[in-house]
């Protein structure tokens, strides 16, 4: 069952609401052409855009990486505004799931002729996800691999298909990433995190984790419950041999692994409870 009912009718390209339909992309997209943009995922609940700090500021550092230029008025508080617009001449009601899309335009071969830069925002209803996702799986066939635009949500996401695709094919829910060095890295959409004893882990961010905004927030929670947390470089026989309780994060929400392969994880940790109840008064 999906996630989310798609009911998107309006959308926003370059400060104007248009309807859907009236928008189309030219062959010439640099981020069809080259995957030159990012995009960041961004949840809406009770008419308000949850940590929306968090997320101005990696679309922030995101652009200034890939050395996008950006209208003076692209800002925290315009764009808040415009999301909220688009919600509402979408006639969204409840929790509702927007993606913003940059891209550097004008044309040029491989090097780019300018640094200007084009936006697109979709908005859609959004139900939660499950609590529990049942089965997990190893993705053997590409490794995620640390750079200074591994943190950001860039446009090339074809490790994270081909992992999902292979999720599918062995009817399992999602698929996990390593890196290179076969430490475990991510989900296909989501961080992980994993708690042993009384201490929660999750993978350093130099094995090319993107520096997802959930994450950011779990780890905040933690240390404000003076659980200890640590980001590592692990292996996965490691990963599995000591992991007691693992969950997925993004910010679509949490969910609990209850299986990963043939290894079997608890589900009723009163360490992890301890975190959700705390996330729930930010979240």
């Amino acid at each position: 069952m999906p996630w989310d009912k798609f009911t998107m009718q309006y959308i926003i390209y370059n400060d104007q609401i248009l309807e859907s339909s009236q928008w189309a992309t030219s062959h010439t997209n640099r981020s069809f052409r080259y995957g030159d943009g990012l995009f960041e995922t961004i949840i809406i609940r009770n008419g308000r855009i949850c940590f929306w700090a968090d997320h101005y500021e990696r679309i922030c550092k995101g652009a200034s990486v890939l050395k996008f230029t950006l209208q003076p008025h692209f800002n925290a508080g315009y764009l808040e505004k415009i999301i909220l617009a688009l919600i509402q001449k979408n006639n969204i009601i409840g929790d509702a799931r927007v993606r913003l899309h940059l891209w550097r335009s004008g044309k040029g071969l491989l090097t780019p002729d300018t640094n200007e830069t084009e936006y697109l925002i979709t908005a859609s209803s959004f139900s939660p996800k499950p609590k529990v996702v049942e089965k997990l799986i190893l993705y053997p066939h590409a490794y995620t691999s640390y750079s200074v635009f591994s943190q950001f949500k860039t446009c090339n996401y074809l490790p994270y298909i081909m992992a999902s695709i292979s999720a599918k094919e062995n009817d399992a829910d999602d698929a996990i990433l390593t890196d290179n060095q076969h430490n475990i890295s991510e989900a296909t959409t989501s961080n992980i995190f994993w708690i042993s004893g009384h201490a929660v882990f999750t993978p350093s961010l130099q094995t090319g984790c993107v520096a997802g905004v959930m994450r950011k927030n779990i780890l905040r929670v933690c240390e404000s419950l003076t659980i200890p947390t640590h980001e590592v470089l692990l292996k996965t026989d490691v990963f599995l041999h000591t992991a007691e309780t693992v969950f997925l994060t993004n910010s679509a929400g949490i969910q609990l692994v209850r299986c990963i392969h043939s290894k079997e994880f608890n589900i009723n940790n009163k360490l992890y409870n301890r975190i959700m109840e705390k996330l729930k008064r930010l979240y």
